[in-house]
């Protein structure tokens, strides 16, 4: 079977995949797509300046991942016990216990209201049964890897066992325009693909639900949309490919594990 480790590193984000007793090093979802240019970003840039952009978007990182967090713990209750207020429990306290004091409360409060909007919304209530969480997937095929946000049966598959529906979770300040989520799309192809290789099942539908204050933005692919959009992202990561530099990874990797050698052999 197939082992798989994340390692973020200077030079991005990469997955160590152990196959038959090879170890491979797979550029992550994310990094292959940061590699494609976006220009109504690169205009905000120019209109805002790179400073204020940075620390908007740092802003936006931190309070998705309060989401994400808040998110996360419930569909993890909610696959053991069902939804209910004793998972808005756990989630409450186990997120709470895990970032106080990472972040500040103004971006607790807007993650965790988020995160309410998310659960009260139409799209939560299609989830029958949620089937993972923060799962990390990866094809050895195409050579990436990356880690899904979350992966349900809903009310039409009725228990089948043969397909299910892969979601991503986003945030955003304003609604997203089709130029905007060009990438989003990609990110569902990727992980269509690279889950459908790991367990030979079908990826009935690939959705990313996008939370913004009061509201959630749906973008849907099936059929030929998420076929698509797992073209699109292959012709990228063949591209990303031409270009990769491994070198300086595989460095740092090796001074990692240098480093945990020595700090081994100094407690010994």
């Amino acid at each position: 079977m197939d082992k798989i480790k994340r390692v973020d590193t200077p030079h991005g984000r990469v997955y160590v995949v152990e196959v038959d007793g090879e170890m491979r090093l797979y550029p992550s979802v994310t990094t292959i797509l940061s590699s494609e240019s976006q220009p109504w970003l690169e205009k905000l840039a120019n209109e805002i300046g790179e400073e204020e952009l940075a620390k908007i978007s740092k802003r936006a990182v931190n309070r998705g991942t309060v989401m994400h967090a808040y998110l996360e713990n419930y569909l993890v209750c909610m696959g053991y016990r069902g939804p209910g207020e004793g998972c808005l429990l756990y989630s409450q306290k186990k997120t709470l216990k895990d970032l106080l004091g990472v972040y500040d409360s103004d971006t607790m409060e807007r993650g965790r209201n988020l995160f309410y909007d998310m659960l009260n919304s139409r799209l939560f209530a299609q989830i029958k049964k949620p089937l993972f969480s923060e799962k990390f997937l990866w094809s050895n095929e195409w050579g990436f890897a990356g880690t899904a946000d979350f992966g349900y049966e809903d009310y039409e598959v009725l228990h089948s066992g043969k397909e299910l529906v892969i979601g991503d979770f986003k945030s955003a300040s304003s609604p997203r325009n089709d130029e905007q989520t060009k990438k989003y799309k990609k990110q569902l192809g990727a992980y269509a693909i690279a889950y459908e290789e790991r367990t030979q099942k079908k990826v009935k539908r690939a959705e990313v639900w996008i939370a913004y204050p009061e509201c959630i933005q749906e973008i849907i692919l099936e059929g030929d949309s998420l076929e698509s959009a797992k073209s699109e992202f292959i012709q990228l990561c063949q591209n990303y490919y031409k270009k990769w530099n491994k070198k300086p990874i595989l460095e740092y990797l090796k001074s990692l594990e240098s480093t945990k050698m020595n700090t081994h052999g100094s407690e010994s």
